[in-house]
């Protein structure tokens, strides 16, 4: 079932959860076949976010929590990720 998205801003904002922003437009890196942190692209086999960067995403993620996730339309043009235990959440956006 798709979500709309200011109905769910507005309930996990009185909740009081966090937002963290647009993922998409979060500082990321790049990590080589070792899982180390590289400047050479041709080395890059993922890419990740520094918890450096993002404290409280870096937390979450680095202590393995779960989050939610709602795509909001078809196109996902608009996604919205959250964990419970940490009171963050997230967008993102996977259009074409």
């Amino acid at each position: 079932m798709k979500e709309e998205p200011n109905r769910i801003d507005n309930k996990l904002k009185e909740l009081g959860y966090k937002f963290l922003g647009w993922q998409n437009s979060w500082k990321h890196v790049y990590f080589d076949e070792n899982n180390k942190q590289t400047e050479d692209i041709t080395k890059a086999r993922s890419f990740g976010y520094l918890t450096k960067d993002y404290p409280d995403y870096g937390k979450c993620r680095d202590l393995g929590h779960k989050y939610d996730e709602v795509q909001h339309n078809e196109r996902g043009s608009e996604n919205t990720c959250s964990c419970d235990i940490c009171k963050i959440y997230w967008k993102y956006d996977c259009s074409d």
